[in-house]
């Protein structure tokens, strides 16, 4: 069952999301945070126009529905600045007019999101479908890039589905043009992507990256899951780490997902 759902996530903001709950479960169930792109949501819930409609069929954007359909309740939000919460009304996203108003309150356009992500986990431990202590994330592309600061912020998130958002920030955001949302202030500073997700562990974490990804070049991929892999096995946690580098675009890949979620949340579905 889908359900058209608002958040109050600030005074004077509620995140809109689509909430699914497969059938009459029998017992409190896993739950993903799925956390679209931008393509906006509506590829990501079969619906839109015909080019959407495709769009999510050629490139496996429906992940929300696919795993409620396979047991698990999943809530996709509509991530601020897109859709319905765009601040144009003849544009699908307006992600530059978002990130300059969140600097110029200090923030950034990834922390607003994430908080808002944050309160919709606060909706789900409060719902009877779902088990509190089973919440992960997944996200593609511009979600992948929240899936991968959502648990650095939110411990709750127990594990991770990370897809087209993964590499080096030198070789992807650096080098190549991409949305001025993902940009966050002074982190080439500190560290590369395989030193954020890093601070995962030692939960779980499932790469899937398209190696004919062209916004994010499959070397760097495979580079900075060595040095992932490096921290995962120092902790004695190396089976908490998968990748699925598969041979497709920038897109997303089921070849994994039920698998790492039925070993890591204890559930076959």
């Amino acid at each position: 069952t889908r359900h058209k759902i608002y958040v109050q996530t600030e005074r004077d903001y509620w995140s809109p999301a689509y909430f699914f709950v497969p059938h009459k479960p029998s017992e409190p169930k896993p739950a993903i945070v799925c956390l679209h792109g931008h393509s906006g949501i509506y590829p990501y819930i079969r619906e839109g126009s015909e080019d959407e409609r495709k769009k999510c069929e050629e490139l496996s954007l429906d992940y929300a529905v696919y795993l409620a359909e396979h047991g698990y309740v999943t809530i996709a939000p509509i991530i601020r600045g897109w859709n319905e919460t765009s601040a144009f009304d003849s544009q699908q996203r307006s992600c530059r007019r978002v990130t300059m108003n969140t600097l110029l309150h200090g923030m950034t356009p990834m922390g607003l999101r994430c908080w808002d992500a944050m309160r919709l986990i606060d909706f789900l431990q409060d719902r009877a479908e779902v088990d509190p202590e089973r919440i992960g994330v997944a996200g593609l592309s511009g979600g992948g890039t929240l899936a991968t600061y959502l648990p650095i912020l939110d411990k709750r998130v127990k594990l991770a589905m990370i897809g087209g958002a993964f590499g080096s920030y030198r070789s992807s955001i650096y080098a190549i043009p991409h949305c001025i949302c993902n940009c966050l202030p002074g982190i080439m500073e500190y560290g590369e992507m395989s030193d954020v997700v890093a601070l995962h562990a030692p939960r779980p974490v499932l790469i899937i990256h398209g190696i004919h990804d062209n916004i994010f070049p499959i070397d760097s991929v495979r580079e900075g899951y060595e040095k992932l892999s490096e921290v995962y096995k120092l902790l004695g946690v190396h089976e908490n780490l998968d990748a699925d580098l598969f041979d497709g675009p920038h897109a997303w890949s089921h070849q994994k997902t039920l698998r790492f979620l039925e070993k890591h949340f204890g559930t076959k579905q």
